[in-house]
């Protein structure tokens, strides 16, 4: 909050600012600055943010990042910020990012899966992304029987995108045939538009000679 220092104050520290709204966002980004003077200072004066490397200042206490249909801003969006006090102490510029990504991630689940019952299985997938834009997605798979239901869900956070990956789970599930869909959210809130699918045969562990002859 702003105030107002006192006739005869004696001020001779900055205040601190600070700042919220900043990582990614899937629609135009408000960023609030804030500010504290220290006990016994004079107040805080005004607050300001660079997109030029500090060449010039805007003084205000928000201002929006847009992002555009046509992904124009998608990316990161570095900026500097301070506050100066009533006493003219300028607070030293600290640097934050902003990151705007208004295109939806696209599943992909081209391999299917055999997996052996009681010994590990591993379903691959890949989210792609436009870039720029967040990074990372949330991922959750599905496995369903011949019927539909839900028999296994497995959820990743922090996956990278544009990167083929593995989602592996010890199998216990009966011997038979399955679907496994893919889904994600990005890091900037994106759901996916279709998700992605395909077939995990679980067959039965070996026993007697045919184990032996794996050995």
């Amino acid at each position: 909050m702003l105030t107002t220092a006192r006739a005869g104050w004696s001020d001779t520290l900055p205040p601190v600012a600070a700042v919220t709204g900043t990582g990614w966002h899937r629609s135009a980004a408000r960023v609030t600055l804030h500010a504290t003077d220290p006990a016994g200072g004079s107040g805080v004066a005004s607050l300001a943010h660079s997109f030029d490397h500090g060449a010039t200042w805007t003084t205000g206490s928000s201002f929006v990042v847009p992002a555009p249909a046509d992904h124009d801003m998608d990316g990161l969006h570095s900026f500097l910020y301070r506050a100066t006090d009533n006493a003219d102490n300028v607070a030293p510029a600290r640097r934050a990012v902003v990151g705007i990504d208004t295109s939806r991630p696209t599943p992909i689940a081209d391999w299917p899966a055999v997996a052996t019952r009681g010994a590990r299985a591993a379903l691959r997938f890949r989210i792609a992304d436009r870039r720029p834009g967040a990074p990372t997605a949330t991922v959750t798979i599905r496995v369903r029987d011949a019927r539909g239901a839900l028999v296994r869900k497995l959820v990743m956070r922090g996956v990278r995108v544009d990167t083929t990956l593995t989602c592996a789970f010890t199998c216990r599930l009966p011997v038979g045939t399955y679907r496994f869909v893919v889904a994600a959210v990005d890091a900037a809130g994106n759901p996916q538009a279709v998700q992605a699918r395909n077939t995990l045969r679980v067959r039965a562990a070996l026993t007697g000679f045919a184990a032996a002859l794996q050995r």
